[in-house]
């Protein structure tokens, strides 16, 4: 038997829920969590909670990152963006996101690639002598929108707050 659990709050959660069991059988386990925590471990084959909880971060950490990869395929392959030139910000940096290994890369390079399309989406949006957009820039202008919207509904609570508010000043900056 295998049990996995994704997250730091699932294995405090664990604990809580042990605890709370053995309260309702009348078994104490006092006030401070260690005995509570090593039952956890037992359960799980960990040797100790600070092991426990390193395996808990580094499964979701991968898994976040693999949810990304995903992202980035599924806008990479969107027949929809077809036409955007595989120079364009987004897509060079989608295929760069999908190269590395680690979500805490993605998350540190997110700022400045959100700035950099707040500020290409800006420009093509902001033409002069109220020029329409070609069917490129209209695709360009989508897709960073889509890339957004994406980001906010895959990955809510876990970008960090600051990515998550330019995310969302970038699509009110679209929207205007």
């Amino acid at each position: 038997m295998t049990i996995t659990l994704s997250s730091k709050k699932q294995l405090n959660a664990s604990v809580d829920r042990l605890r709370a069991e053995c309260e309702s059988l009348g078994i104490r386990l006092g006030k401070d969590s260690d005995k509570a925590q090593k039952l956890v471990c037992a359960v799980l084959n960990q040797p100790n909670w600070h092991h426990a909880t390193a395996n808990v971060e580094k499964s979701a950490e991968q898994s976040h990152l693999d949810l990304m990869k995903d992202e980035c395929d599924k806008l990479l392959n969107e027949p929809l963006f077809d036409g955007v030139s595989e120079k364009s910000l987004l897509k060079s940096s989608l295929l760069e996101f999908k190269k590395m290994d680690s979500f805490y890369e993605v998350i540190a390079s997110l700022p400045s690639v959100v700035s950099l399309l707040e500020m290409t989406t800006g420009h093509l949006l902001n033409k002069v002598n109220g020029e329409l957009l070609t069917v490129e820039e209209a695709m360009v202008t989508r897709m960073n929108a889509q890339f957004a919207i994406n980001m906010l509904a895959t990955f809510d609570g876990i970008l960090p707050k600051s990515i998550e508010s330019s995310l969302v000043e970038f699509l009110k900056s679209i929207d205007s």
